[in-house]
Order: C-alpha cells, then sequence, then structure tokens
C-alpha cells in the first residue's frame, strides 16, 4: 500500500533514494549526490514542509519537491520536481502526488501554482493538464561554447553593470517568468543594463559566474534577458556581445520564454545552440 509523508519527517537518505530513483531514465541527467540536493534545496527555496515523498511499505518510490514564495502581495507556489521510481510508474502514483501538493497548497492559502516539463515528456503534461494546469508559455535553454569575442559592438550603446534588485525598477522589467529565473533563485545574480545613444536603458540582463577556486571562469549562466519593446532590435545583439565580454569559458541561458521573439533570433545570429526545451504550466489554486 502507497502512503504519503511530509519530507520533514523522512531521512536524508530516504529523500536522496526517491529522488534519484524517481528521475531515473529521465530526459536529462537528474542524479544527485547529499551536497548537490540539499545546495539544490536552498538556492530554489524549496520547503521540506511542503514536500512529499511517497513509500510502498518502507520503501521510498516518489517525490515532489514544492516550494511557496510571496509574490507581490500573493502565494505562489513551484513544483521543483516530481520523480516517481521507475517500477511505480503508470500505476496513478503521479495523480496521488499531485492531488496531494494541491492539497497542501490549498491549505497555505496559495493563489497559483507553477511547474516546467520537459516538452517531451508528453504523459508528465497530460497528467499536470488533467490536473487542471494549463500551458502559459514555452521555453527554451541554450548553450554557447567557446564564444568568440566579437569585436563590431556599436559605440553609440554603453553597458553599466547593476544589482539585480536595481534592474527590477525598470520600467519593462518583467517579473512574471519562470521560477528558476527570479531574482530570488539567483542568489550570487548580477545584472548588465544597456544604453542608448539617448541615455535610455533599452535591455538587460541578470547572470551569475560560475568561478573556480584558480580564478578560471568556465560558465556564466544568463537567467533574465530582455530588451524593452521599443528599442531597436540591435540592442538584443550588443547586450549578448557584451556580456561575452566576461570570457567564460561556456554561457548557458536558462528557461527563456519563446515569446521573447527578438532575444531567441540575437542568440541564434551569434551562435547559441538550443538544448533543452519545456513547457511553462500554472494553475489557479484559490480564487
Amino acid at each position: 500500500m502507497v502512503t504519503i509523508k511530509g519530507l520533514k519527517d523522512c531521512t536524508l537518505q530516504d529523500i536522496l533514494s526517491a529522488w534519484n530513483r524517481g528521475f531515473e531514465g529521465y530526459f536529462v541527467k537528474m542524479e544527485f549526490s547529499y551536497e548537490q540536493f540539499i545546495k539544490r534545496m536552498a538556492q530554489e527555496e524549496l520547503l521540506a514542509e511542503h514536500s512529499i515523498l511517497l513509500y510502498d511499505g518502507g520503501i521510498p518510490v516518489g517525490i515532489v519537491l514544492n516550494g511557496i514564495r510571496e509574490v507581490h502581495g500573493e502565494k505562489q507556489a513551484w513544483n521543483g520536481g516530481t520523480g516517481i521510481a521507475p517500477e511505480y510508474r503508470g500505476r496513478g502514483l503521479g495523480r496521488l502526488a499531485i492531488a496531494e501538493c494541491l492539497r497542501i497548497y490549498e491549505q497555505e492559502g496559495v493563489k497559483k501554482a507553477t511547474l516546467e516539463a520537459i516538452q517531451d515528456n508528453h504523459s508528465a503534461i497530460h497528467l499536470y493538464e488533467k490536473m487542471g494546469y494549463k500551458l502559459v508559455g514555452r521555453l527554451m535553454n541554450y548553450v554557447c561554447k567557446n564564444p568568440i569575442l566579437l569585436k563590431d559592438t556599436s559605440s553609440s550603446y554603453r553597458a553599466e553593470f547593476r544589482a539585480p534588485a536595481e534592474i527590477a525598477r525598470l520600467s519593462f522589467y518583467d517579473e512574471h517568468i519562470p521560477w528558476q529565473t527570479l531574482r530570488r533563485s539567483i542568489p550570487n545574480g548580477e545584472g548588465l543594463v544597456m544604453i542608448d545613444e539617448s541615455g535610455k536603458e533599452c535591455a538587460y540582463a541578470i547572470f551569475q559566474r560560475e568561478w573556480q577556486e584558480d580564478g578560471r571562469l568556465p560558465a556564466v549562466y544568463l537567467y533574465q534577458l530582455r530588451i524593452d519593446a521599443e528599442a531597436k532590435p540591435e540592442a538584443a545583439k550588443i547586450l549578448l556581445e557584451s556580456v561575452m565580454q566576461l570570457k567564460a569559458s561556456s554561457l548557458y541561458v536558462v528557461n527563456l520564454p519563446l515569446e521573447n521573439d527578438v532575444m531567441v533570433e540575437a542568440l541564434k545570429e551569434i551562435g547559441f545552440e538550443e538544448t533543452i526545451g519545456q513547457v511553462w504550466m500554472e494553475r489557479i489554486v484559490v480564487d
């Protein structure tokens, strides 16, 4: 018989076992060590008291991680991972788990629940739709290995480093974005703002550098890329060229909404390649 426990009442060994077994054979590698799992829980504000483990007898066979935040005065929840052990898939455990999470959200006064799912994971997407989630956008991840520093950046634009909190005050800043790309999910985030020839802010990036102990910079992760609707399209390319000046070995773009078509075109033009596509889904929990 399958039972459900709160994550806070389970051992770390059971939690990690449920996670790694739950994502066995997944579309991307999701196997974590203890240290990696704890780091992810902290960085993405996933809460043990609102997350669950599924047991068959004493064996952990499923997991759902949840985070709850207040955004603009309303509580929002995020499903940070739903995994079911391979031999238990197709038995209705996913539906049981999501129903329990929705009960927790309602109990906590959550207004909106959000999640992302790999676009090719049709069974998961179908489950979420049956549980009341609706598609609100499509996302794409990109990578640029060994980026080439371009020399033709227009001198009529200038770049300024700013704190992400300061960027959030820009008139075209958008906070309706996936959970992992929100400022609170980027503890060491930095910002870059492009200013056009008239002195107006026209584009921004929020990113995080991944430094090594020896001072090397193997990667920069770009979590937000946006251009003002009134700006010239060239500002998107110039923003990306400015990020390349950070001289990282690789640049990664995380969950960029495909509706951001000007930025998508700029990424492709510069040489970024698509990696994993996702769907972004939401559900109203409490009106």
